[in-house]
């Protein structure tokens, strides 16, 4: 008896290893991947113009040009404007949208207008313990082009004067044909609508230019360095 209970149990574990061989069946398949390669070109183009760089430099100052004023010694500095921060579209911007309006901060300022703001840059000296302040004020100028919805109509303006002129050399290549560049003291404005899409305007260019000028220096008259530096930081941010 304990013989054929032995025989059985061998054939039934045989026959269920055979089943669950049984079942292993191949298998093939894939995973398809796919993507779209967006335009990387940037909207806005900034820079601060190489020479500007050189022209900031070396700046030669006689201690006995200075004013005392209080406890403090000034010295005009009568340097010539310097081109700072410039930006541009480079190609033409279908339409507007939120998220591409430029804002320009300057040592903390917002360049907003073509009215001069006042900077005061804190100076570094020499090994003296009292640090300087360096003077001077940021101007800017706009310019921009567009189109009316319907296409019927386009325009181009620009901020009077120098700046102005400059941000228009910097789209004039993209700007709507057969427009002539008019003044406007509104053009920060209109630039910034049409770009931040709340004009309704279509194929837009536009810039921005800036300068510094009007540079003073200042230190407490018992510890004037022998040389300084100063750093004028700019960020542009986008809303």
């Amino acid at each position: 008896m304990k013989k054929l209970v032995l025989s059985l149990v061998a054939v039934s574990t045989m026959l269920a290893a055979g089943a669950a061989n049984a079942a292993q069946t191949p298998f093939s398949g894939q995973l398809d991947f796919s993507g779209v390669i967006t335009d990387t070109a940037p909207v806005w183009k900034w820079e601060i113009p190489a020479a500007s760089q050189t022209a900031a430099k070396g700046w030669t100052t006689k201690k006995d040009s200075g004013v005392v004023t209080g406890a403090n010694t000034v010295f005009t500095l009568d340097n010539a404007d310097i081109p700072f921060i410039q930006g541009y579209t480079p190609d033409v911007i279908g339409e507007g949208s939120p998220g591409l309006l430029p804002t320009i901060t300057v040592a903390g300022n917002h360049v907003l207008t073509n009215t001069p703001e006042a900077l005061d840059i804190s100076v570094t000296g020499d090994n003296k313990a009292d640090a300087g302040t360096l003077k001077m004020t940021v101007t800017g100028g706009a310019a921009f082009g567009y189109s009316t919805a319907d296409g019927f109509a386009s325009a181009v303006y620009k901020t009077p004067g120098a700046l102005g002129q400059v941000a228009y050399n910097m789209i004039s290549k993209n700007a709507p044909a057969g427009a002539a560049p008019g003044d406007n003291d509104n053009a920060w404005v209109w630039a910034a609508e049409a770009i931040s899409g709340k004009s309704g305007y279509k194929d837009l260019v536009s810039s921005y230019a800036t300068n510094l000028g009007k540079f003073s220096l200042s230190f407490p008259t018992a510890s004037i360095p022998d040389a300084w530096t100063a750093t004028v930081p700019v960020t542009v941010t986008y809303s």
